[in-house]
């Protein structure tokens, strides 16, 4: 059919065309599941968890859709200037990479260092592991300002047990001046080769577990960076003696006297935080780093193991009833013992409630809309399977009204 025609002749060359046409598109279309699954699988959104949780979840998936579009909208640049002033940083609230890494530093561990990977790749992630029958536990960190590696390496130079590292994903980023060079190429087509580092990551990992080196991966970075703040091409007005460090998005403070709004100072640099850039400096030609974006900033720290195989799950209620002072619920059944099941169904994670040791109760808190769905499983940050369920509203009345009724 022609699906599986498509799949069959589909190559490299055929894979760049499809992002260039994307670009060309400023859209995604359904279609994109299956002429080009990988990169629809980097649109998975991945939902965040704990503090500022919602808006990490909304920014990274915009981000992610206008990576792809190569576009820029006028309302996520208000956010990323917003979140860019002080008071604003929402980063500021995680734990640093350096302490999360530090707890599983046990001298059992084995140390995968992916240099410039940033959380934009979880969903991703989350989605190949299940594939590779890889069970993960996922912490997001905070890299050290401004995000340039000679900063942020002392989590890998300190690891007690085997380590390895590539460079290949920030060489694509740094290295790409001829055929992923934005003054020529406008696609983000180097998305195509970045995913591919990631694929060899996991399967090495996976290879690593297989063999009993090692009874856990752990992959983390020094780093993320940003795509979009080379698509903004935007200079200030500070001119750098300089010439601009590390394509502009930061400089020795003793270059300027007063603060620019959207920069922190750290290890006596200014650190811009938006998608400017310092003048002076030459332009970055596929993606930057050393700034204080939250793609530049949130970094991933991943325990990877083997999965201990597939998980069964039953729907027990035939419909979810919801009404005024109601709202919907299911149980699940699992013959595993599932330890942290959540459901992710709205933008959002439903956590359960155990209410036996393979009975789960999941509340829809917030949402109350008739109709037939289907939701997500993880266990932590493994995605497990996923549910259909029903909801249906009761009849005008509500349960008081009923009651009110019945002693007239």
């Amino acid at each position: 059919d022609l699906k599986q025609w498509l799949t069959d002749i589909i190559d490299e060359n055929n894979l760049k065309a499809i992002i260039e046409e994307l670009s060309r598109m400023k859209e995604i279309p359904q279609a994109l599941t299956w002429v080009y699954p990988a990169l629809s699988l980097y649109l998975t959104d991945y939902t965040f968890t704990g503090k500022n949780s919602e808006v990490f979840t909304s920014y990274f998936a915009q981000y992610k859709r206008q990576k792809i579009t190569n576009r820029l909208d006028d309302d996520f640049l208000d956010t990323v200037t917003a979140l860019a002033t002080d008071g604003n940083r929402v980063y500021n609230a995680l734990e640093t990479r350096g302490a999360i890494v530090e707890k599983l530093n046990n001298g059992k561990n084995e140390l995968y260092w992916i240099d410039a990977l940033g959380v934009e790749f979880l969903g991703y992630i989350q989605m190949k592991a299940r594939e590779l029958g890889l069970s993960i536990r996922i912490k997001i960190g905070r890299a050290v300002l401004p995000t340039l590696t000679y900063l942020n390496r002392d989590f890998y130079d300190e690891w007690k047990c085997s380590k390895t590292t590539t460079k290949k994903l920030d060489g694509i980023k740094h290295n790409g001046e001829d055929e992923f060079n934005y003054e020529k190429q406008k696609a983000p087509i180097h998305l195509a080769e970045e995913l591919k580092v990631i694929d060899r990551a996991l399967e090495w990992a996976k290879d690593e577990l297989l063999q009993s080196r090692t009874p856990c991966v752990v992959i983390a970075s020094d780093h993320g960076a940003s795509r979009l703040a080379v698509i903004r091409e935007s200079e200030n007005k500070w001119e750098m003696a300089t010439m601009g460090q590390h394509s502009g998005r930061c400089c020795p403070t003793n270059e300027i006297d007063d603060k620019p709004t959207t920069a922190t100072e750290e290890h006596g640099f200014w650190v811009l935080a938006d998608y400017d850039r310092f003048k002076g400096g030459r332009r970055a030609s596929v993606e930057v780093h050393g700034g204080a974006s939250l793609e530049e900033v949130l970094v991933p720290i991943i325990e990877i193991s083997l999965t201990s195989g597939v998980i069964e799950l039953k729907n027990m209620t035939d419909i979810a009833w919801a009404s005024f002072d109601e709202d919907p619920f299911i149980e699940i059944f699992s013959p595993a013992v599932i330890e942290n099941m959540a459901l992710r169904f709205n933008n959002r994670l439903y956590y359960s409630e155990s209410t036996s040791k393979n009975m789960h109760k999941v509340v829809f808190d917030d949402f109350k809309r008739s109709g037939a769905y289907t939701a997500e499983v993880l266990d932590d940050d493994n995605l497990i399977g996923s549910i259909s369920f029903k909801i249906e509203k009761r009849s005008g009345k509500t349960k008081a009204s009923e009651e009110d009724e019945f002693f007239i």
